[in-house]
């Protein structure tokens, strides 16, 4: 348990961590443990989420509607793409053979996952959904891809 939590307050900020209670530290323990795995991106998720919006945008905008399910086919690419999220807050991206290191932390009581790249560039994504099979995250700035949903690498 001491390992536990020492990794714990390794991942998030350390005011924050401060603030706590037994309760919500373990909520937060269990979420970095769920989330210490490899994962890939879930194509047919995206897919159906990607449809949906094209179909949302028919009526209203029937360019960008076009635009969304012209690019739907690509997205069986990015089933090749893995997020490796390490005990020690270090997250592997690997994609067609390349790989790149950045390092990983949770905000907002184990909510919000924040993943910084090589060049210290963060992304906050909002945690939606955390099970041993499925990670739903929210991403609040991009308009293309709102919803990325992964599932553990084979």
């Amino acid at each position: 348990m001491i390992l536990c939590v020492g990794l714990m307050l390794s991942t998030i900020n350390q005011a924050e961590a401060q603030k706590l209670t037994k309760k919500e530290k373990k909520a937060l323990a269990k979420t970095q443990t769920l989330l210490q795995k490899k994962w890939s991106f879930d194509v047919d998720f995206l897919k159906g989420e990607m449809q949906k919006e094209a179909e949302k945008l028919k009526a209203t905008n029937p360019e960008k509607a076009q635009e969304i399910e012209s690019q739907i086919e690509m997205v069986a690419m990015l089933g090749g793409i893995t997020m490796d999220f390490k005990a020690d807050g270090i997250m592997e991206m690997g994609m067609m053979g390349q790989s790149e290191k950045g390092t990983w932390s949770l905000e907002d009581k184990g909510k919000v996952l924040i993943m910084t790249n090589s060049g210290g560039k963060p992304d906050k994504l909002n945690i939606k959904e955390l099970t041993e099979k499925r990670l739903v995250l929210e991403n609040p700035t991009d308009e293309n891809m709102k919803l990325i949903a992964l599932i553990p690498a084979k």
